[in-house]
């Protein structure tokens, strides 16, 4: 791939998924992680012709780049990183059987939802909402709709595209100039999904 270019109009995504380790002490699984995907990072950046010196964190420890835009996810031992030449937000969850959704999709959405592919999968779509716009899990994020690809909230544009495979949820939000077809966005999505399919046939625990 050519260097990305942040001025340019055709849109550029590239990313990278890499596996983690999951030992039980919560400090070495941050650890571990962080490790992970800065190793993973360091590929993309090499791929894109991207300056790894450039990287900085911010005030939360988040990667941040002066003309590239990242985002990453993790989930049980997989994790995800992006990059591209404009604002994306990327989300991996997988389905714990731990979690009490009820209870958090009463918190989330003030609505009672009991089948877990429906709430992870606005889940992810939120979360992936929240990334690109900066704030996270917030009331901006949570309001965003529950389906469909196209998002217009609060003077804010962008594709939210998802899917499901097994028990994993992957979503990508992409911040939406006008120039920016959905066929072109949706193509990018369609690479993603097509690398997570790879991925799960050769590891049976995704």
């Amino acid at each position: 791939m050519t260097q990305m270019n942040v001025v340019s109009n055709m849109f550029q995504l590239d990313f990278q998924f890499f596996e983690l380790s999951t030992p039980s002490c919560r400090r070495e699984r941050r650890t571990l992680r962080r490790a992970a995907g800065d190793k993973a990072l360091e590929i993309l950046a090499s791929r894109n012709r991207v300056s790894k010196e450039a990287f900085q964190r911010d005030h939360r420890g988040q990667l941040q780049h002066s003309d590239v835009y990242i985002s990453k996810s993790y989930t049980n031992g997989l994790g995800v990183i992006a990059l591209s030449n404009r604002p994306i937000g990327i989300d991996l969850e997988e389905n714990s059987r731990d979690r009490d959704i009820i209870a958090l999709s009463k918190y989330l959405w003030r609505e009672h939802i009991e089948d877990a592919n429906e709430f992870y999968r606005r889940f992810c779509r939120m979360e992936a909402w929240g990334k690109l716009i900066g704030e996270g899990i917030s009331a901006n994020s949570r309001k965003i709709p529950a389906i469909g690809d196209t998002i217009s909230h609060l003077n804010q544009k962008g594709y939210i595209f998802d899917t499901q495979m097994n028990d994993l949820f992957l979503s990508l939000a992409i911040a939406k100039p006008d120039h920016l077809p959905h066929s072109i966005a949706r193509d990018s999505f369609d690479q993603l999904v097509s690398e997570l399919q790879q991925r799960a046939s050769r590891h049976e625990h995704f």
